[in-house]
């Protein structure tokens, strides 16, 4: 069987991706083309989550095993997970996140199941421009000041709310900080 899939961009409406792949194929292989095809960095971390209809997250398909899940959630790998597996009727929905610090994704719908076998998957339309990868840092935003800690974010002397009060602090504490000064 083969899929055809969609691929959208929330950032530019103008981005359109269909592309034809073997449902025998992996996540992997998937992951693989869509980098590949909109010439991304193939070591950055990405992450498909399979969704239900209204987007809602099912699972999670995962480049790497971090270690993060407990022990009761199921870890699937990319590179051991056929799309075959989570992706079975027209319809379903998957998000395949190229960002993950900044958390941007690309929508991927399968659009048709078409009869017969593909060696390696295809691109069949690419329309507009495919989203800057990393998104840049915005390094002009305001940074608290060392001295008063207020910033452009509304933290300042209220910071700690009406109950706090300065003279409740040990200052037995902070004598060993002092002691570093000299370092």
């Amino acid at each position: 069987m083969i899929y055809r899939l969609l691929l959208l961009s929330e950032e530019n409406d103008f981005f359109r991706r269909e592309l034809q792949i073997d449902a025998e194929a992996t996540f992997l292989d998937l992951n693989n083309f869509i980098l590949e095809s909109l010439r991304y960095d193939a070591h950055e971390l990405t992450s498909f989550y399979v969704c239900g209809a209204g987007w809602e997250v099912e699972q999670e398909i995962t480049l790497m095993d971090m270690g993060t899940s407990d022990s009761a959630t199921d870890v699937y790998l990319m590179a051991d997970t056929r799309l075959e597996d989570f992706v079975e009727e027209k319809g379903k929905r998957l998000l395949f996140v190229y960002d993950l610090l900044n958390e941007r994704s690309f929508s991927v719908e399968l659009m048709e199941l078409l009869p017969g076998s593909l060696a390696k998957p295809e691109m069949c339309l690419s329309e507009g421009k495919a989203p800057r990868q990393i998104a840049d840092l915005d390094l002009s935003a305001p940074m608290a000041t060392a001295t008063t800690g207020a910033n452009d974010l509304g933290f300042g002397e209220d910071f700690y709310g009406e109950d706090f009060d300065a003279s409740d602090l040990d200052e037995d504490g902070y004598t060993q900080i002092d002691d570093l000064e000299g370092y």
